[in-house]
């Protein structure tokens, strides 16, 4: 099966459940969130790029999962993009339960990113 449709697919998941996904350990931080926008589980993958929100801050910090603990429900995170100080400050490394987090996924490329892919995808459909 592959990534999109692990991540993407309704089933009976619990928290702390662990697959494979993309060669990396993965644990389900949720099984059933949503956003307004869809709904689906949420899963927390080693040394894959997240964005995420806690409990106790609602700005957006992103950063690297460098580890899931499916014992003891944790998740830790490299941030590489956070505030300018406090404990979720860019350079630093956090441990996170899973009840602290309320969002949860991929970042979203920025526009230059976006931009930059268009004009890949262009230039290759042009070949």
């Amino acid at each position: 099966m592959n990534l999109n449709d692990m991540l993407q697919r309704p089933a009976d998941l619990m928290v702390g459940e662990t697959r494979f996904m993309d060669g990396q350990l993965a644990m389900c931080i949720c099984p059933c969130a949503s956003y307004g926008g869809g709904s689906g589980p949420l899963w927390a993958i080693q040394n894959h790029r997240c964005q995420f929100t806690t409990k106790w801050q609602g700005f957006y910090v992103e950063g690297i999962c460098r580890r899931v603990d499916p014992k003891n429900l944790k998740v830790t995170i490299d941030i590489t993009l956070g505030k300018t100080w406090g404990p979720l400050e860019t350079g630093l490394s956090v441990t996170l339960h899973v009840r602290d987090i309320r969002r949860f996924h991929a970042p979203r490329p920025s526009i230059t990113q976006q931009i930059d892919d268009t004009q890949y995808l262009y230039e290759a459909k042009a070949r």
